[in-house]
């Protein structure tokens, strides 16, 4: 699994490396399966996957602790980005008093804005007659689609 630009930001050099030495362990034990060798390569591929895991928690925490930091620098940056990319990653919050705190600091209040629209005299538009409208009917004509044809069945 190569990134040219990683694909999470935790992902870095080593992982790509231990994911690829994974990835090879397991196919091996794939292939060994029912041979004598077996158990000696699915300890190796557990090791390895075990390492791969490791290396993974280590590089999210390190990851995620350097986000807090670049936070109070950039909050519009890659960890907005990153935070609201989980959708499903934490709970909604349901207290109000912390509710009324995120809205008062993600809206903050303004004065309302008053609309000034200028009032026109409304003209009478006369109705339409039926002897004004027959003309403009016509020069319309009959604009309808053709209808499906039927083969005739002889």
């Amino acid at each position: 699994m190569s990134c040219v630009n990683w694909c999470v930001y935790w992902w870095s050099e080593d992982i790509n490396k231990l994911s690829a030495e994974n990835l090879r362990a397991r196919r091996q034990v794939q292939r060994a399966r029912g041979k004598p060798c077996f158990l000696q390569l699915e300890v190796g591929f557990k090791k390895i996957r075990s390492n791969l895991r490791k290396a993974i928690g280590d590089s999210k925490k390190r990851c995620w602790i350097e986000l807090i930091e670049k936070v109070n620098n950039d909050p519009w940056g890659r960890p907005y980005k990153v935070v609201m990319s989980r959708p499903d990653g934490y709970q909604q919050p349901t207290c109000p008093d912390q509710l009324e705190r995120i809205v008062e600091v993600l809206f903050p209040t303004q004065e309302p804005f008053e609309y000034h629209v200028e009032q026109e005299e409304e003209e009478m538009i006369p109705p339409v007659t039926h002897r004004e409208l027959m003309p403009a009917c016509m020069r319309v004509g009959n604009s309808k689609a053709p209808g499906i044809t039927f083969p005739t069945l002889r």
